[in-house]
């Protein structure tokens, strides 16, 4: 009986670690532009710049996870531009947030805390309280790698307090 039991719990963690392999395999194979709703040639006008930017911010998102940082850093400028000409604030922060996180990866701290201090000056003089909220948690995470365990603390309290719930979820 006591072989029969341990038998069956190898094979449970056989089958969980395939389900996870299956699971990695498709997320690495993801890319983003093969999904495109919007050519990247488009130009962009009032009526599509939503699309554009998303797949634009998709695009960004796809060299972060790829360890593509120049690219994510030299297409960013156009990006922010863009989002601030069509005024769409939601992919405007989550792109500089991702910028942030970009020079965290990299082990650059205070370049993070510096694109932050940035967002957080834009957000309140835009007075969007998303904007605040996203730089919140980027100087919350350079602190915590920094081991500022007290400022880091305070930072995240701030983003949490920050967040804007008419945004809603900010997963894209």
């Amino acid at each position: 009986m006591k072989y029969n039991r341990c038998l069956f719990f190898r094979f449970l963690n056989f089958f969980v670690i395939i389900l996870v392999m299956l699971s990695l395999t498709a997320c690495l194979n993801y890319n983003p532009h093969k999904k495109a709703s919007v050519s990247p040639d488009t130009k962009i006008d009032d009526q599509n710049a939503y699309d554009v930017l998303f797949d634009r911010y998709k695009e960004l998102e796809y060299f972060y996870n790829t360890d593509q940082h120049d690219s994510l850093q030299a297409k960013m400028p156009a990006m922010l531009k863009d989002c601030r000409k069509y005024e769409q604030w939601k992919l405007y922060y989550i792109s500089w947030e991702l910028l942030g996180e970009d020079y965290l990866r990299n082990n650059d701290a205070k370049k993070a805390i510096d694109t932050a201090q940035e967002m957080e000056q834009d957000a309140l003089e835009r007075d969007i309280r998303f904007g605040q909220s996203e730089a919140y948690l980027v100087m919350g995470l350079a602190y915590s790698i920094q081991l500022n365990t007290i400022e880091a603390e305070e930072c995240l309290k701030q983003a949490i307090d920050m967040f804007d719930p008419a945004i809603g979820d900010v997963s894209t």
